[in-house]
């Protein structure tokens, strides 16, 4: 096992753009896949949630917004490598100014599966909110591969 340096931590989930975002919802941890953006040191996400059902992720980030977003990629060539960024922090709601760049850093790395939509709900009932993770810790690590 290596330690990631902040350059291979970069390359990994501007490369993904696809990882697990754990919360607390009621006392219990919760984990959900999640598509997110990186830009200049921003991390960002867009959570949607159906209007007429209560969403438990928001529930949840309006209790407690401290959460862990988790980032795996692996390879098999040309040997078999696996490496992880696990990033912690609070998420919160960016100024109206930032939600550009926000979209931006997701259009250019976050990764979406087409044609899925929110527990089949019609778009005019969906709410999309835009949220920026305010980073306290990102460290990385790789398994395997060859060392450079």
């Amino acid at each position: 096992m290596r330690q990631l340096d902040k350059e291979k931590i970069r390359e990994t989930i501007t490369t993904v753009g696809i990882g697990v975002l754990s919360m607390i919802s009621e006392e219990e941890p919760y984990g959900i896949p999640v598509s997110f953006g990186y830009d200049d040191g921003e991390v960002s996400f867009i959570l949607q949630a159906d209007r007429a059902a209560e969403s438990r992720k928001l529930a949840a980030l309006l209790i407690n917004p401290r959460v862990c977003l988790t980032v795996v990629q692996q390879s098999q060539e040309p040997t078999e490598m696996w490496r992880s960024v696990v990033m912690t922090g609070k998420l919160i709601q960016p100024p109206l100014d930032d939600e550009k760049a926000a979209v931006d850093a997701l259009a250019d790395n976050g990764s979406f599966v087409p044609g899925v939509n929110v527990f089949d709900a019609p778009e005019s009932e969906i709410d999309v909110t835009i949220f920026q993770l305010d980073l306290t810790e990102m460290s990385g690590r790789e398994f395997g591969g060859t060392v450079e």
